[in-house]
């Protein structure tokens, strides 16, 4: 028997082709398998979330810090929950989906680390081109610290949640079907959409989201896992939402260090949506982006993917 009669003995045959390729099910029905469990997963969850709070909404158009860990706690659990069962479904290696262990708290301090930089440097260019102003201290004394550990933890557990389910089960699998690059933009596309409905959310916010979409998804390529981009996106929206106390995404937030708001033209300050609303941001990502190029040179996984 030659190699090639082999290998075509053992390609699925008549209705299994249509659910099963030669690497296991088709990466359209594994991205729609991923997504029913998640939609299912996170239903009950706030059916459960409702039953407890006695039918009373939260505050979504202000954050505060305990709503927001509860809030991603729960969302984290789903998306962890939906990833294990997808991939053991498939039979697929977590290590294949970004949850490579080597190195991983290396890569996640290095994103915390370009994460606090990055949103750093911006905020500083607002401020040498007056698109901000700061009123002073809003917290002292015990309250720094308390508040700040509290928004930490709930921006770390944002990281987790959104990474999880935009680049790392869904992206890999589309990578599969296609490859990298372009499940890094349909990925990118899909992140912007889950930011549309946010209150204060602007046209540039809603590029801006794009772009660190794809940034974050050439962070895991470089890296072949999702840590450096966890820890970014927590340290990002930290230093909005608590160290200068500005909007994160059009949201708000209760208990921040600063007392901080926009000035001058919103395409500028970025106005209600918060710094990610400037123009300015785009230049600050497209840096970042050549940072990971120049720091992040070898990936710690093999990926398993074209790209």
């Amino acid at each position: 028997m030659t190699r090639e009669t082999s290998v075509a003995d053992t390609k699925p045959r008549g209705i299994k082709w249509v659910f099963f390729g030669s690497q296991g099910l088709r990466a359209g029905w594994g991205v729609l398998l991923f997504v029913l469990i998640t939609a299912a997963l996170a239903i009950g969850l706030s059916l459960v979330l409702h039953a407890l709070n006695h039918g009373k909404k939260p505050d979504l158009d202000m954050l505060d810090p305990v709503t927001t860990l509860v809030g991603e706690s729960a969302m984290t659990g789903v998306a962890l929950l939906a990833t294990l069962i997808t991939a053991a479904i498939e039979r697929r290696s977590l290590v294949r989906l970004g949850f490579g262990l080597r190195n991983a708290l290396p890569r996640l301090l290095q994103g915390l680390l370009f994460g606090v930089l990055a949103m750093g440097a911006l905020v500083g260019i607002l401020y040498l081109c007056h698109a901000i102003t700061f009123g002073g201290l809003a917290l002292h004394g015990a309250d720094i610290w308390l508040y700040g550990a509290e928004w930490g933890a709930a921006f770390l557990l944002v990281g987790v949640a959104e990474e999880l389910i935009f680049h790392g089960y869904l992206q890999q699998t589309v990578a599969r079907g296609l490859n990298f690059r372009w499940s890094a933009v349909i990925l990118g596309v899909f992140f912007t959409v889950a930011h549309m409905g946010n209150n204060g959310e602007s046209p540039i916010g809603l590029l801006l989201v794009f772009t660190a979409g794809l940034v974050f998804s050439y962070a895991v390529w470089r890296t072949g896992a999702l840590w450096w981009g966890i820890g970014f996106h927590a340290a990002w929206d930290w230093m909005q939402s608590f160290t200068f106390g500005v909007a994160d995404s059009g949201h708000p937030s209760k208990d921040a260090l600063l007392l901080s708001k926009p000035a001058g033209p919103d395409w500028l300050s970025g106005g209600s949506t918060g710094p990610e609303g400037s123009v300015l941001t785009l230049a600050v990502m497209a840096a970042v982006a050549v940072l990971i190029h120049l720091t992040l040179r070898k990936p710690d996984e093999d990926l398993g993917v074209k790209w």
